[in-house]
């Protein structure tokens, strides 16, 4: 068990203007939906019907999301969407895509699996077993996964267990190249996490209304967030600084509109710009340390 240090940092909260960046890409209800950069507003890249979209990456020249009823579709702007899989898993959580392009991880919660998929053929193979896995990221071509109580670290190659933090209970994963750690969300707050996991931070709690869902990072030191059903967020690393931008009906998760789906450490995603108009603020801070 890894010793894990926690504080409440000096946070603050502004109200703004609904616009946000140019690469951003998010599912809401059954769309995927594209976030202009001047605005925010999102206008629909592809729709789904009767299906609840959930998470989303992208990779290869292509969106690769799922759907609450297990599926998993494809999308470009040459042949629209394509099936890869259907009901394939209890319940998917997370999608990471491998450094090499050619296949993406899927985690599937009540199934206890990691999969393996292959972009072009839609196969499947099982990398881990792991309790209710959630939140996957690559960070270069070392690989990370929540569990229900814990982050792992596994081997990318054989999915056994390298590393473990515990306990650990988030959803969404992401890893950062601008401060070179992982970040995580969930109700209990945003969390920073070395990656040899022995240092978590935990950011003010209860501020992403109304809970934090899917995030993602442009490696400039921005993290974007998804707040379940309600408003895209963006969180400023250097100046613990979190914006409220537009709201979107079914928000669910949050990705780069391109390139690598979770970036190597050596290649940030797009560049990305949040205007954010005059608005308030609120600071406050508290601090602890857990063992």
């Amino acid at each position: 068990m890894s010793r894990l240090f926690t504080r409440f940092a000096v946070f603050a909260l502004v109200l703004g203007a609904p616009a946000f960046a140019a690469s951003l890409v998010a599912t809401g209800g059954n769309t995927l939906w594209r976030l202009d950069s001047a605005s925010g507003t999102p206008s629909a890249i592809t729709t789904v019907a009767n299906k609840g979209l959930d998470s989303v990456i992208y990779g290869n020249g292509k969106y690769v999301f799922t759907t609450l009823e297990g599926d998993i579709y494809t999308y470009d702007s040459v042949h629209g969407n394509q099936v890869l899989a259907t009901g394939s898993f209890g319940q998917t959580r997370d999608l990471a895509m491998d450094p090499g392009g050619g296949s993406f991880l899927v985690s599937d919660y009540l199934g206890g699996v990691i999969y393996r998929v292959d972009l072009t053929s839609g196969s499947l193979s099982t990398l881990a077993t792991v309790n209710q896995p959630q939140g996957l990221a690559y960070a270069g071509n070392r690989l990370y996964a929540l569990g229900s109580h814990s982050l792992y670290e596994l081997n990318p190659t054989t999915g056994a267990v390298l590393n473990e933090a515990s306990p650990l209970a988030s959803d969404g994963l992401t890893y950062d190249s601008y401060s070179g750690k992982l970040w995580t969300s969930s109700a209990q707050g945003i969390k920073s996490i070395t990656l040899d996991l022995a240092t978590v931070t935990t950011f003010q709690a209860g501020v992403v209304q109304p809970y934090p869902d899917g995030l993602a990072a442009d490696g400039l030191g921005n993290l974007y967030i998804a707040g379940y059903n309600s408003n895209v967020y963006q969180y400023v690393i250097a100046t613990d600084t979190l914006t409220v931008g537009t709201a979107l009906t079914g928000l669910d998760d949050i990705a780069p509109a391109s390139g690598p789906g979770t970036p190597p450490a050596e290649t940030p995603e797009p560049a990305s710009i949040f205007l954010v108009s005059a608005g308030c603020a609120v600071a406050f801070g508290m601090r602890s340390k857990a063992r």
